[in-house]
């Protein structure tokens, strides 16, 4: 019998507590893997919302925000709302649930996180909870990069880059069960965020020309995931305008250039990444992508 995502919510109901009128940070409620090895497999985390006052003289409301990813495709598939004045709103339902536990390790595999304009502790309190901190140790709202790392045996892949802002943060890392994917929560100065890394597939970056439109990149970037690669940070804009669509592969990725360049509409050209690169790949999306999505 399926599971309502109703039960999700049963532990963030309505809560009414004094506070200033400054709006709570979001509290992390609950991560769980939904239906794991099936094609409607993701990701769902469940946050608090601090409403603000409004509700009754010095009251603030709190309700539980969810969302669901989905792991193959990485796209949102569903949001979550527990609405004090009207109850649960959902769409979806799923057959099974299993909970996501803070983990370091999986198998023989083990993920770390680096930061070079920064420092990263692990905290001795929380399980595969880490700190950071720029090295600036100001608050403000300076952008900076941690790099996901997953290490089994002597090999190390960087399999997300993840930004955060501010001075000084926290982030928690969550296995999938079958160990392909990691969830990777982040609270910086401003916002909270979940991110989905995979651990499998050769790891891809993609840049665009500036006014490619969202179709195209869209397009291109659902080629890349259904073809098994993993998009391991935002879409950056290209310093080169380009015609035609490139992919740059380190010397040992060739082969996985030329089926990056098979499946991309509008088709590219291949050549050897000549810069440091946190990826495997770089697919640098032309005009050539633009024109061929617009034909569809």
């Amino acid at each position: 019998m399926k599971l309502s995502i109703v039960c999700a919510f049963l532990f963030g109901s309505i809560a009414f507590s004094q506070y200033s009128l400054a709006e709570a940070p979001p509290q992390l409620l609950r991560v769980m893997w939904i239906d794991p090895g099936t094609p409607n497999a993701g990701l769902a985390w469940f946050e608090s919302e601090d409403l603000g006052a409004g509700l009754g003289s010095g009251l603030h409301a709190s309700l539980s925000l969810g969302t669901w990813v989905r792991l193959d495709t990485g796209e949102e598939v569903d949001s979550f709302r527990n609405d004090p004045a009207n109850g649960p709103e959902f769409s979806k339902s799923y057959e099974k649930e299993v909970a996501a536990n803070p983990g370091i390790e999986f198998q023989s595999r083990k993920i770390s996180f680096e930061m070079t304009e920064g420092k990263l502790s692990l905290n001795s309190k929380k399980k595969a909870s880490w700190s950071w901190q720029s090295k600036t140790k100001k608050k403000s709202d300076g952008l900076y990069s941690i790099r996901a790392v997953v290490k089994d045996g002597e090999t190390k892949r960087v399999i997300k880059v993840i930004d955060v802002q501010g001075g000084a943060g926290e982030l928690t890392s969550y296995w999938s069960p079958d160990g392909k994917y990691v969830g990777i929560y982040t609270k910086d100065s401003s916002d909270t965020n979940m991110h989905l890394a995979a651990t499998h597939g050769p790891t891809v970056e993609l840049l665009v020309n500036k006014g490619i439109s969202d179709k195209a990149i869209q397009a291109a970037t659902e080629a890349l995931r259904k073809n098994g690669f993993n998009l391991i940070k935002s879409i950056s804009f290209s310093k080169k305008a380009r015609d035609k669509s490139v992919v740059f592969a380190k010397s040992s990725f060739i082969g996985e250039a030329k089926r990056i360049a098979d499946n991309l509409i509008g088709g590219a050209n291949h050549e050897q990444l000549t810069w440091p690169s946190d990826a495997e790949l770089v697919v640098a999306l032309g005009q050539s992508g633009e024109v061929e999505t617009k034909k569809k």
